[in-house]
């Protein structure tokens, strides 16, 4: 058992700094789909082919990734899928939960004061209410799970890197052989950054009681969208998410 806990944490630690790798990714792709100024300043015949090929190559690449860490079934890799199906295990469970009772729970000296508050309230409760306190955050991110890997969004997904970027798949129509037709997929732009939204919590919450750690996505999103607007030459606190 204590080879699967081992296995959880060292898991959960790759899934936190591969999504913050795709957090800082999306945070110079966003400018580029939504911040008109941005994509006027590469309208013309000499840069607007090669604004589009890495608008379109970040914005997949982007999309592959998030079924990755969150559908991929490979025992081997490091995705929501196979961590929270290690969660399942009641036993590995029991051991993470005691862990959590006696850990001094880590936070980074530049987190957001109410990060720093929680890892405060969390380190002066009791062994009894730091169980309540893991069984409550287990319980959340099981319905959190649920709703996120049923949702025709991520299905989306993961046909798109299933069927077009990790893999490519040809279809036979009416005697000619075609790529998935993606404008039947009712893809977004913005349903991206909903789906990075909607994993922060989750990733956040794995890392609290599988590795005892706090981690400040406001503040760490924050930095990368900075430096995003500083390099499309936007200084600006305008959010662009939509």
């Amino acid at each position: 058992m204590k080879e699967l806990v081992d296995k959880l944490q060292g898991h959960t630690h790759y899934l936190l700094g591969f999504f913050c790798e795709l957090l800082e990714r999306y945070a110079y792709l966003e400018p580029m789909l939504f911040q008109e100024e941005v994509a006027k300043s590469f309208n013309s015949a000499k840069k607007g082919r090669g604004f589009d090929v890495i608008l379109y190559s970040l914005f997949f690449e982007c999309i592959q990734d998030v079924a990755k860490i969150s559908m991929d079934k490979d025992k081997k890799t490091p995705s929501i899928e196979n961590i929270m199906e290690g969660l399942s295990c009641k036993c590995a469970r029991n051991m993470l939960r005691e862990q959590f009772t006696k850990a001094k729970l880590n936070n980074s000296e530049d987190a957001d004061e109410s990060v720093r508050e929680l890892c405060k309230r969390i380190k002066n409760k009791n062994k009894t209410e730091r169980h309540k306190i893991f069984d409550n955050t287990y319980k959340s991110l099981v319905n959190q799970w649920d709703i996120f890997k049923t949702n025709q969004q991520i299905r989306t997904f993961c046909t798109i890197r299933d069927k077009l970027t990790a893999h490519l798949e040809l279809k036979k129509v009416n005697g000619s052989y075609n790529f998935i037709d993606i404008s039947k997929l009712n893809l977004k732009w913005g349903d991206l950054g909903k789906a990075l939204s909607e994993l922060q919590p989750i990733v956040r919450d794995l890392n609290l009681i599988i590795k005892n750690e706090s981690f400040d996505f406001e503040y760490t999103e924050s930095s990368f969208k900075k430096n995003g607007r500083l390099f499309w030459g936007k200084d600006t606190t305008k959010e662009w998410r939509e």
